[in-house]
C-alpha cells in the first residue's frame, strides 16, 4: 500500500509532500520536513507507533541531508578541516540557486509489514559504508558531521547502497496489531 494523495487545500507545503514521490530542493531543511511528513503520515493515516517511526524520520533526514550536502554539492570534508570551515562551505551551497535546484528525488512506499524509502540525488555518486570514518573514534567524536550513514544502518532494519546516488531504507512493523488503513 502507498501513501494515498490527501485533498490539497492550495498550502504550497502540502502539495510538496502529496503522494508517493517527493521532488525537493537541495536545501537543508527539506530533510527535516520530508521526515516529520512521513512520520505525521505513518502514525495517523497507517497506525504506525510513534517510536517506531521516530527513528526511521531521523534516517530518512539523514539520507536526504547526506544527498545535498554530499552528492548534490559535491561537499568533501578534508583531514583537518574544522567545524566551521566545513560549516562555512555549507552556507555558501545554501545560498547558491545553481546548488540549491539540483533535485532530490524521494519515493515513499507503505506495506502491511514496512515502510520504505527510496531517495535519489541528481548527481549520482557512490557511497561505501565502508569508507566511511567510524563516528564514535575518539578523533572524531567533536566532529558536526559525519554521523548520516551510521545513524541509517543502526535506525532502519534494512538499508541498501547499491546505486549509484539512491539510498534505500526499510523499517519493519514491529507493531503487528495496528491497523493498516
Amino acid at each position: 500500500m502507498a501513501f494515498e494523495t490527501p485533498e490539497i487545500s492550495g498550502n504550497e507545503g502540502e502539495a510538496k509532500y502529496a503522494g508517493t514521490h517527493w521532488e525537493l530542493e537541495s536545501r537543508k531543511e527539506e530533510g527535516a520536513n520530508a521526515a516529520e511528513e512521513i512520520q505525521k503520515r505513518l502514525v495517523e493515516e497507517y497506525g504506525w507507533n510513534e517510536d517506531e517511526v521516530g527513528l526511521f524520520g531521523y534516517a530518512v533526514d539523514e539520507a536526504i541531508t547526506n544527498a545535498i550536502v554530499y552528492a548534490n554539492w559535491g561537499l568533501k570534508r578534508t583531514n583537518g578541516e574544522s567545524n566551521e570551515e566545513f560549516d562555512k562551505h555549507i552556507t555558501e551551497k545554501e545560498g547558491d540557486p545553481a546548488e540549491t535546484g539540483k533535485k532530490i528525488i524521494v519515493d515513499i512506499s507503505v506495506l502491511d509489514d514496512r515502510v520504505e524509502a527510496v531517495v535519489r540525488s541528481e548527481v549520482k555518486t557512490v557511497i561505501d559504508p565502508e569508507n566511511i570514518p567510524d563516528p564514535t573514534d575518539p578523533e572524531n567524536l567533536k566532529r558536526t558531521s559525519g554521523r548520516g550513514i551510521d545513524t541509517m544502518i543502526k535506525t532502519c532494519d534494512e538499508c541498501y547502497f547499491n546505486v549509484p546516488g539512491e539510498v534505500k531504507l526499510v523499517k519493519l512493523r514491529k507493531d503487528n496489531n495496528a491497523v493498516v488503513v
